[in-house]
């Protein structure tokens, strides 16, 4: 049988192991080349070609507008169509409510594997059986690719399909533009491609280190499997050494150092399934994802005022104390678990730390859309107040004393034992980090550059979102507060305000797009 397989781009490794199940056919599944409309073309060709259309279900797929149009086409062709769903949080269209799906949201197995066999085999006895069918042919606009826009409107949707995290979208778009011949003296479209594509491809990662934990997960449940579970996650560590959502490793030996494994759970805030421990209360579950922490040795650095923004201590060595650093920014992912939780955003302890929180809080009194969407970019449009009271709300939550770093903290974070201008060395790289260089226009995921991390493989600590910091100068006319700190840089400020020891004091009331904030905590 010849078989045509429909997915998302992000679904790619589960995509290749159906292709390997079903190797005994003749199997086709688009590898994305995105040759101008040769590409289309291509799959128009293998529609009219297959006999069977297996469409892969997931939140991507059923989003995608190249996924529904090859659905459409293979309906109008009348070939057999065989949905399989592969994330079980898949809200199933209603095109498709009439047919018979297979589940593979728990993994390839023995049964759904002869369930998916058995299918092929169904629809092969029939369509052997029966009348050969009619021949259709498609009309042109039946055909044509979807939603392409020759000129400006590409690069706009591709920016568009970006900021939505439709990465897949955005490439098709960028290449389409390119193969269309798209030129600009500033724009280069070649690195916008390869930034959609990287992310593209970190997004695939997680959505399949996701899906494999999730199956290691379930063998921790139960004692006989413990052992088992352990060297299975050992192995998925190699290939996914930060991913550890719920800290399983804390259960098992392993000879990596402590900060490979640590993560951010206290010791009673984790209970095994069908443990002899009864439940926490649902309140005191606590799932952040990418939540990691970076420990700082103890040591010195050399500071400077900045005496024309209302700091006047000159030049300053500081001994800091051991402390740890979250890995990345505070995600957007990560505050909407404060903005969203019943004890969260709008429970007025948090913001008692000041009286102009306080007074700022029963003002506002809610939380601003982050201007960049996306969970694993950095949370931003959020100011000084804000980041605190995360910080305190987190504290309570894992029990341990969290904050935002002084300046102090984080250029020693930054700079390590030595004065160097940007956390990887004394040179700019502009494929290191994301600033005003980079011309991206839009923060990117936190853990995107992995050649700008610092000493203590601390991310983005140059561009992509200044952070809020502990230090404060004097308060503005309009404002009785102190003002506080950023540091650190954004997309929108050139590499030479991205180096370590740079910073200026804005009122903490404010808000901006280019502002984020990351966590410390004594260790």
């Amino acid at each position: 049988m010849k078989i045509f397989v429909s997915y998302a781009r992000v679904d790619k490794p589960f995509c290749i192991r159906i292709v390997e199940t079903l190797h005994a056919h003749d199997i086709w599944y688009d590898q994305r080349l995105y040759a101008g409309q040769h590409w289309w073309k291509e799959i128009m060709r293998r529609l009219d070609w297959c006999d069977i259309f297996v469409y892969l279900l997931s939140p991507d797929s059923v989003n995608s507008m190249y996924c529904q149009k090859e659905l459409e086409v293979a309906r109008r062709l009348n070939r057999p169509i065989l949905p399989i769903l592969i994330d079980s949080k898949t809200e199933i269209p209603a095109t498709l409510e009439d047919f018979q799906y297979l589940d593979m949201t728990s993994n390839l197995t023995a049964d759904n594997v002869a369930m998916l066999l058995n299918s092929v085999l169904l629809i092969e006895r029939e369509y052997t059986t029966a009348n050969p069918p009619e021949k259709i042919e498609l009309s042109t606009q039946e055909t044509e690719i979807p939603a392409v826009q020759p000129g400006p409107d590409m690069i706009r949707n591709a920016a568009k399909a970006m900021h939505d995290g439709d990465y897949d979208n955005a490439i098709v778009l960028l290449k389409q533009a390119k193969a269309n011949g798209f030129e600009s003296r500033f724009i280069n479209i070649e690195s916008l491609i390869k930034i959609a594509e990287d992310t593209l491809f970190q997004q695939a990662r997680l959505k399949e280190a996701e899906r494999e934990y999730e199956y290691i997960e379930s063998l921790f449940a139960y004692e006989a499997t413990h052992d088992f579970a352990c060297e299975t996650l050992a192995i998925f560590k190699q290939e996914f050494p930060d991913y550890d959502p719920k800290n399983l490793g804390r259960f098992c030996k392993f000879t990596d150092s402590p900060d490979t494994l640590e993560d951010f759970f206290d010791e009673d805030m984790f209970i095994l399934p069908n443990s002899d421990e009864p439940e926490p209360e649902e309140g005191d579950k606590l799932v952040l994802n990418m939540l990691k922490w970076c420990s700082i040795p103890s040591g010195v650095v050399e500071v400077s005022s900045v005496e024309t923004d209302g700091e006047h201590f000159g030049d300053k060595t500081e001994h800091i104390d051991a402390f740890a650093l979250s890995k990345y920014p505070v995600t957007n992912g990560q505050f909407d678990v404060f903005v969203n939780a019943e004890d969260g955003y709008l429970n007025s302890q948090w913001w008692n730390f000041s009286k102009y929180a306080r007074e700022w809080f029963d003002e506002s009194g809610e939380a601003q859309e982050s201007r960049f969407l996306g969970d694993e970019r950095p949370r931003e449009t959020v100011n000084w107040y804000e980041a605190m009271a995360f910080c305190n709300w987190l504290s309570y939550k894992l029990d341990m004393k969290i904050t935002l770093p002084t300046v102090a903290q984080w250029q020693r974070a930054a700079q390590g034992d030595d004065a160097r201008f940007f956390p990887w060395g004394n040179d700019y790289h502009k494929d290191y980090c994301n600033t005003h260089e980079s011309k991206l226009k839009m923060t990117t995921p936190v853990n995107q550059y992995h050649k700008g991390v610092s000493p203590y493989d601390v991310y983005d600590m140059a561009g992509n979102v200044w952070e809020w910091t502990m230090d404060m100068a004097e308060p503005m006319e309009e404002s009785p507060d102190y003002r506080r700190s950023v540091i650190g840089g954004s997309f929108v400020s050139p590499c030479n305000r991205a180096q370590v020891s740079f910073r200026y004091f804005l009122d903490p009331r404010v808000r901006y797009a280019s502002i984020g904030f990351r966590l410390a905590r004594t260790i």
